[in-house]
């Protein structure tokens, strides 16, 4: 089986960058989690193409683009502000 390709925006490392350093370092390791199969994980969200994992508080959003196994990461925030 292929492994998926994990990318991350700028605004994403920005916002990991803020987090204190076990939740952020909990989340990258969901992530990862993420290479063998991440439909598991994943929830569908409205928005097209999009979907999320939840880790604790936190919610991560991202794009998955079958074609090319890519994740790509968008945006990493608590769940109460992650969808303003």
């Amino acid at each position: 089986m292929m492994s998926w390709i994990i990318t991350w925006s700028p605004k994403s490392i920005k916002q990991m960058r803020n987090l204190p350093k076990m939740d952020s370092k909990r989340i990258a390791n969901k992530v990862e989690e993420l290479k063998n199969e991440p439909l598991i994980y994943l929830k569908k969200l409205t928005k097209k193409g999009q979907f999320r994992l939840r880790v604790g508080k936190y919610r991560v959003v991202m794009i998955l683009t079958n074609n090319k196994l890519l994740i790509e990461i968008v945006t990493v925030a608590k769940s109460s502000r992650v969808y303003d």
